[in-house]
């Protein structure tokens, strides 16, 4: 959900925090294990060209970030083939609506990290598998 903040799967076209910055050198040895073991019910390994786009965020740049800032959202549908629609394109600058990070993301995205600050949470760290 909150991936296009780092600028992944970005297809609103949306000014990011931050691009993908990779595992934090001070990640613990159990999360670069899961890292590379992440599906160990299908054997996936950290060299599996479906995982991609591995990133952080700290809780200091979620909880300062302008969540109210008016935002272009270009994600629209698109035609890939006859007949067949998918919502994860993006359409040309000047041709999106108009709304705010807050509307795009939604009431669950702030309550999550609601209680990220509640758990004193530092950082989230994340990855992407097609």
């Amino acid at each position: 959900m909150f991936g296009f903040l780092a600028d992944v799967r970005n297809y609103s076209g949306v000014p990011p925090i931050s691009g993908p910055r990779g595992l934090p050198k001070d990640a613990s040895r159990a999360l670069r294990r899961l890292h590379r073991c992440w599906d160990p019910e299908i054997g996936e390994d950290a060299d599996s060209a479906s995982r991609h786009s591995t990133s952080w965020l700290s809780l200091h740049e979620l909880t300062n970030f302008d969540y109210d800032q008016d935002v272009e959202d270009r994600r629209v549908n698109g035609q890939k083939l006859d007949g067949i629609w998918y919502g994860a394109s993006t359409c040309a600058p000047g041709k999106g609506r108009m709304t705010t990070y807050r509307a795009l993301l939604g009431n669950a995205f702030f309550e999550d990290l609601r209680m990220l600050r509640a758990a004193d949470a530092e950082r989230i760290i994340f990855w992407f598998s097609d």
